[in-house]
């Protein structure tokens, strides 16, 4: 990631720009500005804590898009809020999915309407940090562990105390249930005999039975269905497999072969019993067969130690939260991972689905209890995996579609909100270079190598071609193909530029050409401004702004060394932007063509330019590799991503995304919707 900005720049810009035009940066956009920086910086070390401080301290009348941006990578909870002021250690879901129970390094338990956040009860159970939660099969009771060496139950209805068990001399680091609810199981840091687990009523707290195997705690485990076998992980890097019926036998299988220290933290058993996660300080999940203990797959990822691990109720997804701040979810067959949670600020310890297996819940030492979505629908995809090379996009006014023009002529509509379906437009049988889509979003415009076409959306189908008689049936007669097209915004006219140095002007309702006419030299991008009254060219002769009633030239914006690449009208369509190969971005009054500044803009060649659509933004793309976004009133660069190969961009309606086609069969989504509803 880069984060160079404006003030970087202000000679540069001061130096282009005429006296009457020079404005220098404030000292409110520069502390913006700086605070964007920071804010950049902390996300790309990953320090969640620190990003959160820079962006908090900017004033709300200030947060733009990039704000939005850097906010929304920072935290994509969907719901947060205070749970427990010394850091949140466990958490818990009662069987019928209505109460989440939360516990914290304040030796306090709270039972949450698992919905909306509420505070049902709080219950004063330890005088030390709690280290696990269990909920009984009937949801009647609650087990806690707690580092003060005790477990208890409590009753979830009134928070009493019903039993309590002291028979450890260590911290207790797990206890769990059996399938009856008739005893209990718990584990613990104890160290002169070794692992160790220990079986006990559920009823008054007596002890039945002590399990001992290996010689380092063993700090986590599980029962089977029937309460006749225990699966147990330890500090000695052993999976310990007890049956009841046999006890001093337990099968005992090394948690890896690899010399680094794989102490078990936290374990799980996956829902049908099958699988268990083991959570370890080698930064990594193992998966075991759960009664056998052969090594199934390890899941690969977190930067520092695992410290919780949990099975979604379908057994689908795993989630795994650690010290480096992260929650992680892995496709549960392939021990691929599926998506990084950013929110947390500092070690994540606990988490737990909710029974639809569609969102989970965190804590951490933050002192935060966090909610998180699992579906992929409706959540932020930073980049679409597309199956070839493609040549534009575009997104459609309602949001809700990314089209997509392809090298092989393919035309494609992708879901903006991540899921996996999109729908085919057919029509083009060569490379399609350019698309635009009406005023109402209900048309598409596609221009490439041999068609012209209007799409009606909803129907699938082609409405309209635009053709020359002269040429064969369904195509538009253009030698060379159509590089860029453009309508205006009552949809009355559409104008394309193509590489027989021509420019053309149909009319868009009934694809009759309007009038034609021969350029100087090549021109590769084309736009109406606003109004319908201009035309901004630009090309291999530089750039140009034209009548565009019948393609006068007006004036011709010259400044620039070699191609201009790009041309843009601002919103208010009284500027206008254009991008060279020389790398520099200039900027002109749009009624006389009097150059307001410029600013090298990219090293190498720009690619690509587009206006936000309030016009305070400006976003460009180069050969440098590099995504810049200018802030239009001072023209200085407030932030910047590196994103190679950029050479489309494409703004939505609202100005929430902002979307960068690469050649490396990908589309990138810098998202500034706010996905989360949680209070500050």
């Amino acid at each position: 990631m880069s984060a160079r900005h404006g003030w970087v720049l202000l000679v540069a810009v001061a130096g282009s720009l005429p006296a009457q035009e020079a404005t220098r940066p404030s000292a409110e956009f520069e502390s913006y500005a700086a605070h964007i920086a920071a804010a950049e910086g902390a996300i790309a070390r990953g320090a969640t804590r620190a990003v959160r401080r820079w962006l908090d301290a900017v004033p709300a009348s200030q947060r733009m898009f990039e704000w939005r941006v850097l906010d929304g990578e920072s935290d994509r909870s969907l719901l947060s809020w205070e749970a427990h002021p010394g850091g949140v250690t466990a958490l818990a879901l009662s069987p019928d999915g209505k109460l989440l129970a939360s516990a914290g390094n304040d030796g306090v338990i709270k039972l949450w309407e698992a919905a909306g956040a509420k505070l049902v009860r709080a219950i004063e159970a330890h005088r030390s940090s709690v280290y696990c939660l269990e909920f009984d099969p009937q949801g009647k009771r609650l087990a806690s562990s707690s580092a003060d060496r005790g477990a208890r139950v409590w009753d979830v209805a009134s928070g009493s105390l019903l039993c309590s068990f002291n028979g450890h001399s260590y911290p207790v680091t797990t206890v769990r249930f059996a399938p009856d609810g008739t005893r209990l199981c718990s584990t613990s840091y104890q160290r002169p005999k070794g692992g160790e687990v220990r079986i006990w009523s559920a009823a008054d707290g007596k002890e039945i039975t002590v399990l001992q195997s290996g010689y380092a705690p063993i700090t986590c485990a599980h029962w089977n269905a029937g309460g006749t076998k225990i699966v147990a992980a330890s500090w000695d890097q052993q999976l310990h497999v007890f049956d009841l019926a046999t006890p001093g036998k337990p099968i005992v299988v090394r948690l890896g072969a690899a010399p680094r220290y794989r102490a078990a933290q936290a374990s799980a058993l996956s829902p049908d019993q099958s699988v268990v996660a083991v959570a370890c300080k080698d930064h990594e999940v193992h998966l075991f067969e759960a009664w056998t203990g052969k090594p199934l797959r390890d899941l690969v990822g977190h930067g520092k130690i695992v410290e919780g691990v949990a099975f979604a109720p379908d057994g689908k997804t795993i989630a795994s939260v650690s010290a480096d701040s992260s929650v992680r979810l892995w496709d549960c067959a392939a021990g691929r991972l599926v998506a990084e949670l950013p929110g947390h600020c500092g070690q994540v310890r606990a988490v737990t689905f909710a029974l639809d297996s569609r969102s989970l819940w965190t804590g951490g030492a933050d002192g935060t209890v966090r909610l998180w979505t699992v579906s992929t629908e409706g959540v932020h995809r930073p980049r679409l995996a597309l199956p070839r090379a493609a040549y534009h996009i575009e997104e459609s006014p309602d949001g809700r579609h990314l089209a997509v023009g392809f090298a092989d002529g393919t035309l494609r509509l992708y879901p903006t909100t991540g899921g996996a379906e999109f729908v085919e437009l057919r029509g083009h049988d060569s490379w399609i270079g350019c698309l635009r889509f009406s005023r109402d979003g209900k048309q598409l415009l596609s221009a490439g190598h041999k068609q012209l076409l209007v799409f009606d959306v909803a129907r699938r189908m082609v409405v309209r071609s635009f053709t020359a008689t002269e040429h064969a049936p369904e195509t538009h007669g253009c030698r060379g193909g159509i590089d860029a097209v453009d309508w205006t915004a009552d949809g009355r006219r559409i104008v394309a530029v193509s590489r027989d140095q021509q420019a053309r002007v149909w009319d868009g309702a009934s694809g009759k050409l309007l009038w034609s006419m021969e350029l100087p030299a090549s021109r590769t991008r084309v736009e109406f401004s606003p109004d319908g009254a201009v035309l901004g060219l630009c090309g291999n002769g530089g750039a140009s702004l034209r009548d565009a009633a019948n393609g006068a030239l007006r004036v011709a914006l010259t400044g620039h060394r070699g191609r201009v690449t790009a041309i843009r009208f601002a919103p208010d369509g009284r500027r206008v932007a254009t991008l060279g190969e020389d790398g520099w971005l200039r900027f002109w009054r749009t009624h006389d063509g009097t150059r307001l500044g410029g600013v090298r803009g990219h090293e190498g060649s720009g690619r690509a330019a587009y206006f936000s659509p309030d016009g305070r933004r400006l976003a460009t793309c180069g050969e440098d590799g590099r995504l810049v976004l200018w802030d239009v009133a001072t023209r200085s660069e407030v932030w910047s991503r590196d994103v190679d190969n950029g050479y489309c961009l494409a703004w939505s309606r609202d100005g929430d995304r902002l979307w960068v086609l690469p050649l490396d069969k990908q589309v990138w989504c810098f998202d500034a919707v706010s996905v989360r509803r949680r209070p500050r």
